[in-house]
């Protein structure tokens, strides 16, 4: 379960929760304004994975801001070892 991948909407989700805002100019891959939903993650098979374009890492500064959402919010829709490993990955990137 290392590979934890959170998704990125247009809007906010109704409820609210972990909901990071994102500008454009926060990846290169973002074409407006959306937001992180780091209420909850989903993984991917590896034949997805290896199909998948890699659009790079993401900002140090944008992994510290999700990881101190998660950490104000600690999101109840997050499993505490799905909690932990969604924040010590985007650590090594801080």
């Amino acid at each position: 379960m290392a590979n934890l991948f959170a998704w990125i909407n247009t809007d906010a989700r109704y409820h609210g929760i972990a909901q990071v805002p994102l500008a454009a100019n926060d990846h290169a891959a973002l074409k407006h304004a959306c937001f992180l939903d780091a209420s909850r993650v989903t993984t991917f098979r590896e034949q997805e994975l290896q199909a998948a374009l890699d659009r790079g890492c993401i900002s140090s500064g944008l992994a510290a801001r999700v990881i101190a959402c998660v950490q104000a919010e600690q999101p109840r829709t997050l499993t505490p070892s799905q909690l932990a490993l969604f924040t010590a990955n985007l650590a090594k990137v801080a």
